[in-house]
């Protein structure tokens, strides 16, 4: 639609313009662009060098997931859930992100990772459509023809704290660990806490 609005996002004053930032955004705009026909992944509209335009998402899930920032003491846990989600909602919301996250692994020309699911990738369109943004880490899987399945591919050590046991470990990943991330992300969905305090 010509009345849409639009976003330009650009690397990040504290990243280095580099390659490796440069691949970075490449690999964004390439996986955005090879999923345009998806309804769950973020519309892109065009992509130079550092930069990509994209469509205005003006809801993030992870603001209205967590209170007061998602962390709490052991001692004070108890059994309030700690957002305005309805249960339906919240059902919603966690198909929609599986749906997304789906749509990726199943990508007709190979599986592809996210390789970095957080709330903060899910935003809302102004109709409350969730949709998955930001591919800057994403992996394309490469294919064995000869063993016929997917190769395994390594990140270093990772850090954070959705990520999957195996990244931790520095072992050889692949697509599941987006769906560990996920698991993470709709337990703080369901509680409004995250799963590490």
């Amino acid at each position: 639609r010509m009345d849409s609005e639009i976003v330009m996002k650009t690397l990040y004053n504290k990243h280095y313009y580099d390659m490796t930032n440069w691949e970075s955004i490449h690999i964004e705009a390439l996986v955005m662009e090879r999923l345009t026909s998806s309804p769950r992944i973020a519309d892109i509209y065009g992509h130079c060098g550092f930069s990509i335009m994209s469509e205005f998402l003006p809801f993030e899930l992870e603001e209205d997931s967590t209170w007061n920032d998602g962390m709490i003491q052991m001692n004070e846990l108890n059994d309030d859930v700690n957002n305005e989600f309805s249960i339906n909602e919240k059902l919603i919301i966690s198909l929609s992100m599986a749906e997304a996250i789906a749509d990726l692994h199943g990508f007709q020309d190979g599986v592809i990772v996210n390789n970095d699911i957080q709330l903060g990738q899910f935003l809302f369109t102004e109709d409350y459509k969730l949709k998955l943004n930001d591919f800057n880490r994403a992996e394309i899987m490469l294919f064995d023809e000869k063993l016929g399945k997917y190769c395994p591919y390594k990140n270093g050590v990772g850090d954070g704290n959705l990520r999957a046991p195996e990244e931790y470990k520095d072992e050889p990943l692949d697509e599941k660990i987006d769906i560990w991330s996920l698991g993470t992300n709709i337990y703080t969905l369901l509680t409004g806490l995250y799963v590490y305090f």
